[in-house]
């Protein structure tokens, strides 16, 4: 719960390049969608102006994790990473997919 709530509060991270409402739309987007990961063009789109820059901060924050498609994984369904296999934006853990939806109320 503490990763999520400071990623809403990106001022008490030095050098976050998001703003709390760019957080709550990516975490939104993630914690709404059927596999629980989204393309990241997806999301830089949602985002506009910055968004892969903004994006690769929480990265860096360990707020998000980056994933390539393998095929070898067996924990986000291929499909959340479309015909192309592009690159999914996910939460690092179940524990803060669950924290993310009780500190956004879905």
């Amino acid at each position: 719960m503490t990763d999520i709530s400071k990623g809403l509060l990106p001022e008490t991270w030095n050098g976050a390049a998001w703003s709390t409402d760019d957080c709550r739309l990516v975490l939104q987007a993630i914690v709404s969608s059927q596999h629980t990961a989204v393309p990241v063009v997806e999301l830089v789109a949602m985002l506009g102006a910055g968004g892969a820059a903004k994006l690769e901060s929480m990265n860096q924050k360990n707020l998000l994790l980056r994933r390539a498609y393998d095929p070898l994984a067996r924990d986000i369904d291929a499909a959340a990473f479309g015909p192309d296999f592009f690159d999914v934006y996910t939460l690092s853990s179940a524990a803060h997919l669950l924290a993310a939806r009780r500190k956004l109320k879905l």
